[in-house]
């Protein structure tokens, strides 16, 4: 691996069996081995409905039960617990599991999670409405409905932010010396600062107001705070062979989960909205209430394959919240290869990526979860013959290639083949969509890529 001013080499060393690479350096600091891995939930988020017992794998805690108030990553592992969201509020007393609507992981180093509960705060310190944060800040659900002209709770299901990712920290960051109280005696403090900082809290609630013959706001409607306006109505966010909307359409069939995969900015965000409603359909398309969906679409990834990683005995166990994948946060960091196949560098053993099966007590070039940071589980899982490649680019990058050789050849060849970009639809199995970009020979007989149209896919 090696940089020239303005353009980058990814070697990847391959021979007839083996695909090798250089591990990289950590760049960031390694969690504590008792803290939760937040980490694994870089790529996305949910929780479930119901409980459950997980059989494939092991959680960080030992515990394979699984509530509906805790983070699942979208392969198989448990992120973190109800209580460690609620650590901040627990301090000096016990608090039960309180389950989990909303969710939103926004900073992954500093353990910044934005989140709503099912119950109320035993202590009264927040209620299950509530826009609660991992660092203890707290905004009503008053604040947010203040707005729409609502003077009632109407309980929190989903929530998006909605603003490049340093504005929205920056949002986050002047909520640390607001108490709750001041968004109640302030009627104008939570949308001032959403103004101030260039950000918006798109969200649903679990409540419907309005006559019945013309309802105000359904619990199947997303709502923006800072503009005070509903974002996508339930008939703008299902198809249109979908009865929704009141009372038009003739049913409300609820919003209850809520991601953006492109959340920078109003017109991404709304684009690229993946949801759940809180009914299922049987009609065209068909979906449950536990399907990840598109705005305007159908399903992307139904609740069966949702959950599939952790085994469960059942294959439907609903869908309460997401959160979509979070960009790697660091300044400028060296060029590196960190994902190979969907997995992290770390999890490859000996750095040796196997396109066949490994044979031995340890194969070289198999994945096995938790290596990385000391928790090696089996089974150990071979790639398969295409391995997706992913890494890490500077900021002044114009242009990258990836490149290959054979172990005796001491000179990369160009590449020989077309590489895709995967823009992600939701479903964790089939992640192309029809705007995949193909590059490769087609494009650039050296196989370079455009660095800036690249960023634009990834993130």
């Amino acid at each position: 691996m090696y940089t020239t001013p303005r353009t980058i080499n990814l070697l990847i060393i391959v021979t007839l069996l083996l695909l090798t690479v250089f591990r990289p350096q950590p760049v960031a600091a390694q969690d504590d081995p008792n803290a939760y891995p937040l980490g694994r939930c870089q790529e996305g988020a949910f929780s479930t409905e119901e409980d459950f017992v997980m059989q494939e794998g092991e959680p960080y805690d030992g515990n394979p039960y699984i509530s509906d108030g805790d983070v699942l990553s979208l392969n198989g592992v448990l992120c973190a617990r109800n209580h460690d969201l609620l650590a901040t509020f627990a301090a000096g007393r016990y608090i039960p599991d309180l389950g989990l609507d909303a969710l939103e992981i926004i900073d992954i180093p500093d353990r910044i999670i934005a989140f709503s509960t099912e119950l109320d705060d035993p202590a009264k310190k927040f209620d299950s409405g509530d826009l609660l944060f991992t660092t203890g800040a707290v905004i009503p659900n008053a604040a947010l409905l203040n707005p729409c002209g609502v003077k009632q709770n109407l309980g929190l299901d989903g929530v998006q932010f909605i603003g490049e990712r340093d504005r929205v920290r920056k949002f986050v960051d002047t909520l640390a010396n607001i108490p709750r109280d001041a968004f109640l005696e302030d009627p104008n403090l939570l949308v001032n600062l959403l103004k101030e900082t260039e950000t918006d809290i798109w969200f649903s609630t679990e409540g419907t107001v309005g006559p019945l013959e013309k309802p105000q706001i359904l619990d199947g409607d997303l709502l923006s705070v800072r503009t005070a306006s509903i974002v996508a109505g339930n008939e703008d966010l299902l198809p249109n062979t979908v009865p929704a909307g009141l009372p038009d359409r003739g049913v409300d069939f609820g919003l209850d989960a809520v991601m953006a995969l492109r959340p920078t900015d109003e017109e991404r965000a709304k684009a690229t909205l993946r949801f759940s409603t809180e009914i299922l359909f049987a009609g065209e398309p068909a979906f449950t209430d536990g399907d990840i969906l598109a705005i305007n679409g159908g399903v992307v990834t139904t609740n069966s394959v949702l959950v599939a990683p952790f085994l469960p005995a059942a294959d439907f166990l609903g869908l309460d919240a997401l959160s979509a994948r979070v960009p790697t946060q660091i300044e400028n960091p060296d060029p590196m290869i960190t994902h190979i196949g969907g997995r992290g560098v770390g999890d490859i053993h000996e750095g040796v990526v196997a396109t066949g099966t490994g044979t031995g007590a340890y194969p070289a070039g198999t994945y096995q979860q938790g290596l990385s940071d000391g928790t090696p589980q089996l089974p150990y899982h071979p790639f398969g013959s295409y391995i997706p490649i992913d890494g890490i680019l500077q900021t002044d990058t114009t242009e990258f290639r990836v490149m290959y050789a054979n172990v005796a050849d001491g000179v990369p060849h160009p590449i020989q083949t077309t590489w895709k970009i995967n823009v992600w639809t939701g479903n964790i199995y089939d992640p192309c969509d029809d705007s995949t970009v193909t590059w490769g020979n087609s494009g650039s007989p050296d196989g370079w890529f455009d660095a800036t149209q690249y960023a634009a896919y990834r993130f």
